[in-house]
């Protein structure tokens, strides 16, 4: 019987890093947890030998700030992000939705993230057991970004809509899983970062926003067919996505994304108004489609 040991969701080496351990992550319910405390239970063989090597490469790239090196290891880079969501997802499973009631239910209920196929094969993609043939079933953002002293650290995610940004000093990562690549073809194709690779704090929270406006936007997601010769499942695209891919959304949608979720990154275009409330005042410089 495999053992079981408790692992950190946001590993220590992260945590030392930018010294989160008594900093706190809003979870689903509106709640609030130290990360030092968001721990969950990890086959040990697991932790210790298939995700320790993704651990260390990511570890690599983070700590000599190396953005080639982090996009040359994209899977690897995509794991550790969907790892982490996972486990934030993973975690809510057992704790009670209202500290009140603990009989009310948990944040997540089971049967809920049992029923999310990308959730339920997590432990395959970590083991290597998992091929997608022809295709890349994500869409993966690495920036340099402008350094400011004052926000060293910041991580948002929306694990329903599979999406993920976060900042690590100068470096930006934004992630949309279970898209097929759709998404940054997309981008690409319409020139919407017209060849800016450094980014702001302010231009990459609102890039990040923009993505996840994107997934919001999607019609569908992709379906597979699933074959295994007993090592490995191969993953295969059912279905192409419809084309328009995106339904039309206002963009009052994307504001909220913006200001919700990116709100402390936009601090230096603040401005104050008579009646005493503050606007953000920001143009972006992309040309989104």
């Amino acid at each position: 019987m495999d053992r079981i040991t408790q692992e950190h969701v946001f590993p220590k080496w992260l945590q030392n890093r930018y010294e989160l351990w008594n900093q706190q992550i809003v979870l689903k319910n509106g709640t609030r947890i130290p990360y030092r405390n968001l721990t969950i239970p990890c086959c040990e063989e697991c932790n210790g030998t298939y995700l320790s090597q993704i651990e260390n490469a990511v570890r690599h790239g983070v700590e000599t700030n190396d953005i080639s090196e982090l996009e040359s290891i994209s899977d690897s880079l995509f794991i550790w992000l969907y790892k982490i969501m996972y486990g934030i997802r993973y975690k809510e499973m057992f704790l009670p939705n209202d500290r009140a009631n603990p009989e009310a239910g948990r944040i997540v209920d089971p049967n809920t993230l049992a029923a999310h196929d990308s959730y339920t094969i997590f432990p395959l993609f970590a083991k290597g057991m998992v091929a997608f043939d022809g295709f890349t079933p994500y869409s993966l953002f690495v920036f340099k970004i402008q350094r400011r002293d004052k926000i060293k650290y910041f991580y948002a995610s929306e694990p329903y809509k599979m999406w993920v940004a976060i900042l690590l000093n100068d470096i930006g990562i934004v992630a949309s899983f279970q898209d097929d690549g759709y998404i940054a073809k997309d981008v690409a194709n319409a020139s919407v970062l017209q060849g800016q690779t450094l980014l702001t704090i302010s231009q990459f929270a609102d890039f990040a926003s923009y993505v996840l406006f994107l997934k919001a936007r999607m019609v569908m997601l992709p379906n597979y067919l699933v074959s295994t010769d007993g090592t490995k499942y191969v993953f295969r695209i059912q279905t192409p996505l419809p084309n328009p891919l995106y339904r039309h959304e206002k963009e009052a949608l994307l504001i909220s994304y913006t200001r919700t979720l990116f709100g402390p990154l936009f601090e230096d275009h603040l401005v104050c108004l008579e009646d005493g409330s503050r606007e953000i005042r920001y143009t972006s410089p992309f040309k989104y489609f």
